[in-house]
């Protein structure tokens, strides 16, 4: 399996599953329902006949890309809250509190920790790479595991992001992401092994693959 990330100023990043390792962006649109009208791919324009590959990027609407930092992707954390992981694509040097009101997230009264780093920083605080933003008071150490529950074909791309503390279990990471695992296999980061929901959620997890049957999903 494959997942393309699609970029477009001042709207969240949309992840895109596809099966196989790369596929023609006709394809992918054909899978994902997604329209790619006016894709780039590192300043260049591309047509539908363009392969991509798992982690590509595709800018849309974009008018100059230069090593792809015409955007940076800025994503508000917050444990434990259903859609509590959030993201918006702005220009570089947009400050936290900026993309915070994009996003619709009060930050008042919550302490502000960039990257991971152990001390808070201001609302002001201007950005020029693609940050984390975590929301809380403490956060044991201010580190979440990322992951990705996909399922093929499903509506929006497929794939659901969330953050979570390690430890969480997959049933509660799921409730927070919002996924119904009722009536489907998951595997792991592309194990043939079936974990349940008592599953307890490792730094090292990434994807989760959802399905009934999943025979070479990896």
């Amino acid at each position: 399996m494959a997942i393309v990330k699609v970029i477009e100023l001042g709207k969240a990043t949309v992840e895109v599953a596809f099966e196989g390792y790369s596929a023609s962006l006709s394809e992918v649109s054909r899978q994902s329902g997604v329209d790619f009208g006016g894709a780039k791919v590192n300043g260049r324009e591309i047509n539908m006949d363009h392969v991509v590959y798992d982690g590509d990027r595709i800018f849309l609407g974009a008018k100059k890309i230069k090593g792809n930092t015409d955007s940076i992707n800025v994503k508000i954390i917050q444990f434990g809250v259903s859609g509590g992981n959030t993201d918006v694509n702005v220009e570089p040097g947009t400050t936290i509190e900026a993309a915070a009101r994009m996003l619709n997230v009060n930050i008042s009264g919550v302490e502000l920790r960039l990257n991971g780093a152990m001390t808070a920083v201001e609302p002001s605080t201007e950005l020029y790479s693609d940050s984390r933003i975590i929301l809380g008071k403490k956060v044991k150490g201010n580190i979440g595991v990322d992951i990705k529950f996909v399922q093929f074909g499903a509506a929006g791309g497929g794939v659901t992001n969330v953050t979570v503390e390690e430890g969480t279990t997959l049933s509660s990471a799921a409730s927070t992401a919002r996924v119904n695992l009722t009536g489907l296999e998951v595997r792991a980061n592309g194990s043939q092994t079936v974990v349940s929901g008592d599953y307890r959620i490792k730094s090292t997890d990434s994807r989760f693959i959802l399905a009934k049957k999943v025979k070479g999903n990896n």
